[in-house]
């Protein structure tokens, strides 16, 4: 999964965490770590699931979406516009959108363990 490596290092800076100290949260190398956030890698999604808790982030915000998912958004979402032609998410509804994912992500987090 394709995310956005510059918000996910200005939140990790902004929170004082070291990549180590990430990598040993999601259970990968510091190397490792650099590399999903320069995108030089694709994040899994129980990694990304990790890294959104930790760090207090809007899935959302993060997932880079292709022109056709953000077509499909913006479709279903037609009289809120979520994800406009810049990536960029605005609309009224993000929060209760954002606790559903986070607890779909936590429900399968959940099951992993």
């Amino acid at each position: 999964m394709n995310v956005k490596g510059k918000l996910i290092r200005e939140a990790r800076m902004r929170k004082d965490f070291s990549q180590e100290y990430l990598a040993n949260v999601l259970g990968i190398s510091q190397s490792q770590y650099s590399k999903l956030e320069n995108g030089d890698v694709s994040f899994d999604i129980q990694k990304l699931g990790q890294l959104l808790d930790e760090l207090e982030l809007n899935p959302l915000e993060i997932i880079e979406f292709s022109e056709k998912q953000k077509l499909i958004i913006n479709a279903h979402n037609s009289h809120n516009a979520i994800v406009n032609n810049s990536g960029e998410i605005n609309s009224p509804l993000i929060q209760n959108d954002v606790e559903a994912i986070r607890k779909i992500v936590q429900e399968e987090l959940s099951k992993k363990k």
